[in-house]
């Protein structure tokens, strides 16, 4: 490195004339991605460096709605944030909140649920989400013999469900169903999504989205990570992110509230 950046030597010690393009060296430089550089720096201070849980749920959700400008701005939106609370919503079923079944401590919206929420705006949001394999239609039924409700996706049934309680498989007919007069679509939250905004994903992807929002030039990050030592049952350190906005490297800690603790941090404390 040199005062004004990237040097190197020229392996010619002598250039004769004629073309210099023949003679010169073009060095082609790359700059190893965040994950990578993070990893490396771990690395040399003893650490293992791990994407942790959160991590995986918030890369898979990023990677669905297809990069972090559309993840960012689909978080900012406060009605797409009560849709995706709703199915954390582990209350009673009720009309316009959806179906909550206890056997698998999952929420499941109704296209009614989900107009009450969004409005108008229900139609094309469902088709996006669909698409993007952030929901999946499905159908609730009761089992005829153990009484067991469950969600099936559609690829899971076809004039027939096997409960998953009993076992059996049955034809589907009004027994199996409460209302209406035919099954109506039941949709799923993408369990990755679900256990990531679960955690509090969101609060780092926003700031995430925030900082990438406010970088001129280059944005590059990582999202959550565990630091480990070698053989140790837990991690040492966590972060809820790593970027370099304009190059400048930067370590995020995420919270909902205003405090990233109880009390004053105490002085050498890490």
């Amino acid at each position: 490195m040199g005062k004004e950046g990237p040097a190197y030597f020229c392996p010619n010690p002598v250039y004769f004339g004629g073309d210099i393009d023949t003679v010169l060296i073009k060095p082609r430089l790359c700059l190893p991605p965040l994950p990578k550089i993070v990893q490396q720096l771990a690395g040399a201070l003893g650490y293992d460096c791990r994407p942790s849980d959160k991590g995986v749920y918030a890369d898979e959700s990023i990677s669905k709605w297809g990069g972090l400008e559309e993840i960012g701005k689909f978080l900012r939106n406060a009605q797409y944030r009560t849709l995706l609370e709703r199915f954390l919503d582990r209350s009673k079923s009720e009309p316009g909140k959806g179906v909550y079944l206890a056997d698998d401590r999952r929420r499941y919206l109704d296209f009614a649920a989900i107009k009450t929420i969004v409005g108008n705006a229900a139609t094309s949001l469902v088709d996006e989400l669909i698409s993007k394999q952030i929901l999946y239609r499905g159908f609730i039924f009761r089992c005829s013999y153990c009484r067991n409700a469950n969600w099936f996706s559609v690829s899971d049934i076809t004039q027939e469900f096997k409960c998953r309680r009993c076992g059996r498989s049955q034809v589907y007919t009004k027994d199996n169903w409460k209302m209406p007069d035919e099954p109506g679509w039941f949709y799923k939250l993408d369990e990755l999504i679900y256990q990531g905004y679960r955690q509090g994903m969101a609060v780092s992807l926003l700031a995430l989205n925030h900082l990438k929002t406010n970088s001129r030039e280059s944005f590059t990050f990582t999202t959550d990570r565990e630091f480990w030592r070698p053989k140790a049952d837990k991690p040492d350190v966590e972060a809820d992110f790593f970027c370099a906005p304009d190059g400048v490297f930067t370590v995020g800690e995420a919270k909902l509230g205003n405090s990233l603790g109880e009390g004053p941090v105490r002085r050498g404390q890490k």
